[in-house]
């Protein structure tokens, strides 16, 4: 049987439906989620979002802190000696009202995913590629084709779902085939791994959301503010990917600019929900 063509990605009209929202924000927090948890004016995040993706956690395992009142945790921390400061980890808050739960079968190193509403969310950290840190020291597999591996036993379900992260790859302006929508992108460097990326996205039918024609918002944007010999080196790193069925059902997408809470920009995804799924 000949194998079928990819639903399209372009999201020009959104699905006219009887729907709820929900809201997630991704952000890369460089190891300051606890510190900037005690300030009001971060807490906001938690007010106007139903699903709060954050990587770079650097919490140890089984940390005790609190979490945001009316939101679960869900988290892969990394395995560190209590003398060693923590690195990595991700984390994801989702409301509690919405009954979430961990798919421990597609989570992985510096990767945690949980089915909410019908949807599945991966919320991942993939460290540089020429990043010198001894990986092998707490998994026996890299992240990047741990990632790998998950999104494709994720394809192979019968549920939609997103990619969220800082997974250090660069694909300057480099678009899936068609029929993904055009990507414009401030950040023209290619690196191997964003051209990796792309290959992912073409073998899984996913659309990547950084930069695309049709998908509505402000997303054409710098992700990440490196501040190296007192100048500034911005980059795209970080990313919102789904399965093509979801397209359709993206309201919003915004990239915020740089903030006083990360050298990271926070990425904020908006989509409707069949009323029959809240």
């Amino acid at each position: 049987m000949p194998e079928s063509p990819p639903p399209n990605c372009s999201s020009s009209s959104v699905v006219n439906t009887s729907a709820a929202q929900l809201r997630i924000v991704s952000w890369n927090l460089g190891g300051r989620l606890v510190s900037n948890l005690s300030r009001s004016e971060f807490y906001d995040i938690f007010n106007d979002a139903d699903v709060v993706c954050i990587q770079e956690t650097h919490l140890y395992p089984n940390e005790s802190w609190q979490v945001p009142p009316n939101f679960t945790m869900f988290s892969r921390e990394r395995p560190t000696n209590i003398l060693d400061d923590p690195w990595g980890g991700v984390a994801i808050f989702i409301r509690s009202d919405l009954h979430a739960e961990q798919r421990e079968d597609l989570c992985g190193p510096d990767i945690v995913s949980v089915l909410v509403s019908g949807i599945l969310i991966v919320n991942a950290y993939i460290l540089p590629a020429n990043s010198t840190a001894n990986w092998r020291s707490w998994t026996a597999v890299h992240p990047w084709d741990a990632l790998q591996t998950i999104l494709a036993a994720a394809s192979m379900l019968d549920i939609p779902f997103f990619i969220v992260g800082d997974l250090n790859a660069r694909c300057g302006n480099l678009s899936p085939s068609h029929p993904h929508p055009r990507r414009l992108s401030p950040d023209t460097t290619i690196l191997p791994r964003g051209r990796h990326l792309i290959d992912l996205c073409n073998d899984l039918h996913l659309c990547m959301l950084n930069g695309s024609a049709d998908i509505p918002g402000n997303h054409a944007r710098w992700t990440s503010y490196q501040k190296r010999n007192n100048t500034y080196q911005s980059s795209v790193i970080d990313y919102a990917l789904c399965s093509q069925v979801c397209t359709p059902f993206i309201t919003s997408f915004t990239i915020s600019g740089d903030t006083p809470w990360s050298d990271h920009a926070s990425l904020t995804l908006t989509l409707l929900l069949p009323a029959n799924a809240q």
